[in-house]
């Protein structure tokens, strides 16, 4: 799922609007609705939606008992997925910086 997915499920879970969520929370009133307009956002955004959503953001170590691609059991064809998603994060992170500076 995308992050901008995920900022359209919270916002009909919350019943609110982007400008109304942004707003509540202290953000530019276009913060979300860029995001929901396809905006990359930068991390520091990202993580300021996802506070004023309700929403955990966290990158970092995987956390206890989650899957790495060291994991055992995991498959060749697993790990290529999770090899593909982390360079996929790394494009977008990539991209974002691309359009902030």
């Amino acid at each position: 799922m995308r992050f901008r997915e995920i900022v359209q499920q919270r916002l009909k879970e919350m019943g609110v609007s982007p400008i109304t969520a942004a707003r509540t929370a202290g953000l530019k009133r276009d913060s979300i609705r860029g995001i929901l307009r396809g905006r990359a956002p930068s991390i520091d955004r990202a993580a300021e939606i996802c506070a004023a959503l309700g929403l955990e953001f966290y990158i970092g170590p995987a956390r206890s008992g989650a899957l790495t691609p060291h994991a055992n059991g995991l498959t060749a064809a697993q790990r290529a997925v999770i090899e593909r998603a982390v360079q996929d994060l790394a494009d977008l992170l990539d991209e974002t910086n691309e359009t902030t500076t």
